[in-house]
């Protein structure tokens, strides 16, 4: 058996997107005009990022091997939003370069290289990301509060605390060993394969509120407001599971050329790709009350209720409200397949 050790230091800067940055002089003139809005900061610096990385890869047998690997990752002055008090003519929020993060993860992968007509890659990661910030308004709400200088780590909306992948491969034999389904004197699988991906993970963190807020009514100017049930970020969505299928095959197509060049040929792949392939309902946003993604929990809440025997179509407003609730995008997509061709040549 072999045994091998490797590391790897890296570091990424990265610039702040143009909506931070771009700071027109209009915008500075009419300051006093637009109170309550943000100011792009056009001496924002970039962001530093840090990842190290060490791993033990053992070698099990002629085709089969297992790897650890930890990593350790930071961030250093990161984008978020700041205030800036008695500036002149009036205080306002800006960016800086002020939060930080730290990711620490543990991953254990297997691989089985070619046991006949079988592959197979697995692993399990451990992770741990915790911020000031998850992104560069996340200090919004203790600006409002009027404590813009508390800074405290939370896990960010990257701690996904366990994840696992697998990917099954299976590898038809090419044309002179092929011995599968034939019609007629065509090989029908020769030069294919199909593989399948298997992809579950632990859900992302989110805040829960201690009551329900009226998430579909935000438009009309109804906003509302909860105090937040336990810890920031700290309540779970839902297990998320996904399996994915590529099937391919390959043709070989000769194409005759001038004599002195003799023939050439170029590959033609053929492919299906069904992502989802069960057709999961996988979870991608909850509302913050009831931690579901189709009901905020208004409906059947004291206020709600109040708010239904006001209306003068009380089942109308229930419909339509329930409608309205039930975003889509709280759901990651369903089945979708894509049939295509690959020309190599």
């Amino acid at each position: 058996s072999e045994a091998q050790f490797f590391a790897n230091y890296d570091v990424m800067a990265q610039r702040p997107t143009d909506g931070a940055t771009f700071a027109p002089i209009n915008s500075i003139y009419y300051l006093e005009a637009t109170q309550g809005g943000t100011i792009a900061n056009s001496g924002l610096k970039p962001r530093v990022r840090t990842n190290y990385e060490l791993g033990f890869k053992q070698t099990l047998s002629t085709n089969s091997a297992v790897s650890i690997i930890a990593t350790y990752a930071e961030t250093r002055g990161d984008f978020g939003l700041i205030r800036i008090n008695q500036a002149y003519p009036i205080s306002y929020n800006t960016y800086g370069n002020i939060d930080f993060s730290t990711t620490k993860a543990f991953r254990v992968e297997y691989e089985l290289r070619e046991l006949g007509n079988i592959s197979l890659t697995a692993n399990y990661a451990l992770l741990f990301a915790d911020g000031t910030g998850s992104n560069i308004n996340s200090q919004q709400a203790l600006i409002a509060a009027n404590q813009p200088n508390l800074r405290t780590l939370y896990p960010m909306d990257v701690d996904i605390r366990h994840k696992l992948v697998a990917i099954l491969d299976y590898r038809f034999d090419e044309k002179d060993k092929y011995s599968g389904v034939m019609i007629g004197k065509f090989p029908v699988f020769a030069d294919a394969g199909v593989n399948f991906i298997f992809n579950a993970r632990s859900g992302a963190p989110f805040t829960s509120y201690k009551q329900a807020v009226s998430e579909a009514q935000a438009d009309l100017g109804r906003v509302q407001r909860s105090q937040i049930d336990g810890n920031p970020f700290g309540s779970r969505m839902p297990w998320q599971y996904r399996v994915d299928m590529n099937f391919s095959k390959n043709f070989e197509v000769a194409k005759k050329q001038k004599k002195e060049r003799g023939t050439s040929s170029y590959n033609v792949n053929v492919f299906l790709w069904v992502q989802n392939l069960l057709n999961q309902k996988a979870i991608d946003d909850v509302y913050q009350y009831t931690g579901l993604p189709n009901d905020d929990g208004y409906l059947s809440s004291p206020q709600g209720q109040q708010y239904i025997s006001e209306q003068a179509s009380r089942q109308s407003f229930i419909d339509l409200y329930s409608t309205k609730v039930n975003n889509p995008y709280n759901f990651t997509f369903p089945r979708l397949a894509r049939l295509g061709v690959k020309v190599s040549f």
